[in-house]
């Protein structure tokens, strides 16, 4: 699934939505510049469809979800769950391993996404550590600031209190990282979207229609190493051309992915 232009969206409330429901839905619309509609009648995918709009965000009482077509998008912590649980079960985690993270580290996420990598790392530095996400998509960026705020995991504790501490902002990484300080963060990291598909999966297939696509340029890796204390890490689909391209030494290969990393002067 692709678009071939910006994605005209629109914001709507579940059935039977009280007044509060609708004024978080208002707001919702005018944080992303598009229309708010009363609940239509019927199937909310033919509403769309009449109103040529490619995405319909739905505010439910406990959840949010996106609409597009047949399909619908909820934010859910997925794979965070096994890596957080592996983490309390003293296993290893290939993202905290390969940053060193600890306990009152400084992450900045470039590529949040829906923020897997992000939880698991804000379980590794704790309450008294830092994870910042950066997500181009103002929907993707929404979606998973709204669904860290509001997911309560019913029987792992340990995930809600991670989610509840990634700090996610809707910015493009090219625009922050000049902004920030030499040092400010341990590790910066990078996991842009790969060209090809990786995973058969409808949210998966999601993500990619709506994330921006492209990996970091030298000019980017140049300010991240300038920003991070200890190191930048990149993840690059194999063989890593681009992990070669821009300087990172190559740590660790997987079937489908590789690690790279920048150690950062001290």
């Amino acid at each position: 699934m692709s678009l071939p232009h910006t994605p005209t969206l629109a914001v709507t409330c579940s059935a039977r939505a009280d007044e509060a429901l609708r004024q978080q839905a208002r707001a919702i619309a005018e944080e992303m510049s598009c229309p708010y509609w009363p609940r239509p009648d019927g199937r909310l995918e033919d509403a769309a469809q009449a109103q040529h709009v490619d995405a319909l965000i739905v505010v439910g009482r406990q959840r949010l979800f996106v609409h597009v077509g047949q399909t619908r998008l909820v934010h859910h912590p997925n794979a965070a769950v096994l890596r957080v649980v592996n983490l309390l079960r003293g296993r290893r985690d290939t993202l905290v391993d390969l940053a060193g993270l600890a306990p009152g580290d400084r992450l900045l996420d470039c590529t949040c996404g829906l923020g897997s990598d992000a939880i698991a790392a804000a379980h590794a530095v704790g309450p008294e550590g830092e994870v910042h996400a950066l997500e181009a998509s103002p929907l993707l960026a929404l979606l998973a600031r709204h669904g860290m705020q509001t997911y309560t995991h019913p029987v792992h504790p340990a995930v809600t209190n991670a989610m509840r501490r990634v700090r996610i902002v809707s910015a493009r990484y090219q625009e922050v990282l000049p902004t920030c300080t030499d040092a400010s963060f341990d590790v910066v990291y990078f996991d842009p979207m790969f060209c090809q598909t990786v995973a058969a999966s409808n949210g998966l297939d999601l993500v990619r229609t709506f994330a921006e696509a492209g990996v970091p340029q030298q000019s980017d890796v140049d300010q991240a190493v300038r920003v991070a204390r200890r190191a930048v890490l990149m993840k690059d689909a194999m063989p890593g051309r681009a992990l070669e391209t821009l300087g990172f030494a190559i740590v660790k290969k997987t079937r489908r992915f590789c690690f790279g990393r920048i150690d950062c002067a001290p």
